[in-house]
């Protein structure tokens, strides 16, 4: 059930609300197989927080296997939406979308040590007589080595190379340590000992910076591509700062260097709730 969320009145608008503003509500959630962190089924909840949010393409991250009665199809059914799986470790990978994507394309990263795949569909973002294609891509980076990360993001950047204008969104199990001050910073680091996972390192985030990824979530923050360079050394609002049980940031949406600037990111949300073991990003675009 939902929890607490950063939204707008405007949350739970009808999709005719979003299509007569133009605006594009681009949304990822690691669903654990829509199971709760104790293991509980929670299809149902899930649907309806997912009803509640209204995307207009949705990113979905360790959705279990895939068949005709699967709970992705009961999901996809219930909400309305087309259902594009990539088969993949950790569950497998999922983008949702209103209407069936232009393109879609389906690749692997790596299997050296866990399976990983992207899946990539078109979809059109339009406003004020005008229309911009652009690809979606839904990910889900490794979880236990940030060098395998590396390994992964290099892969999906030879794909992406001819398809300039994208999107790519899911977990990344990547932070960036600027995210927090320094005392977040330290507490983030013993967490994620606790739970068992490799030391903290932030090399995954700066890798995507230095190849012109814009952070979503912070350009709304920021408010426009010129105020968000300087936007980026300053901790990120306490209510966006954690997505998943090892308290920190792992899930993302970010912007392409050919796509940024290109676009507004209008608002960004992050809804704090029990369905799942992480919580969901959302943001809004529209056209420039």
């Amino acid at each position: 059930m939902l929890l607490s969320s950063t939204s707008r009145p405007d949350l739970a608008a009808p999709a005719a609300l979003y299509n007569h503003r133009r605006l594009m509500r681009i949304t990822t959630f690691n669903i654990h197989e829509f199971q709760d962190a104790s293991g509980r089924g929670r299809v149902d909840d899930a649907i309806a927080l997912l009803k509640e949010v209204d995307s207009d393409v949705l990113i979905l991250n360790e959705v279990g296997p895939d068949s005709p009665r699967s709970p992705l199809r009961y999901v996809g059914d219930a909400l309305g939406m087309v259902v594009t799986f990539g088969k993949a470790g950790s569950g497998g990978n999922a983008v949702l979308t209103r209407q069936p994507p232009r393109e879609l394309q389906y690749f692997k990263l790596d299997e050296a040590v866990e399976f990983r795949s992207a899946i990539v569909v078109r979809v059109a973002l339009e406003g004020a007589g005008a229309s911009l294609d652009l690809d979606v891509v839904g990910v889900h980076f490794d979880h236990c080595n940030e060098n395998e990360r590396l390994v992964q993001l290099a892969t999906l950047g030879r794909y992406l190379a001819a398809r300039p204008v994208h999107l790519v969104g899911g977990d990344f199990n990547a932070m960036r340590f600027s995210d927090f001050d320094d005392a977040g910073r330290a507490a983030m680091h013993v967490a994620r000992e606790r739970h068992g996972f490799e030391k903290g390192r932030d090399d995954f985030i700066r890798n995507l910076d230095e190849s012109g990824y814009v952070d979503a979530v912070r350009l709304a923050i920021a408010g426009s591509l010129e105020a968000y360079p300087a936007s980026l050394a300053v901790p990120i609002p306490a209510e966006h700062a954690i997505t998943s049980r090892v308290e920190t940031r792992i899930d993302y949406l970010v912007l392409s260097r050919a796509l940024a600037p290109r676009v507004h990111a209008r608002s960004a949300r992050t809804v704090v709730s029990d369905v799942s073991d992480h919580n969901l990003v959302s943001v809004d675009l529209v056209l420039a």
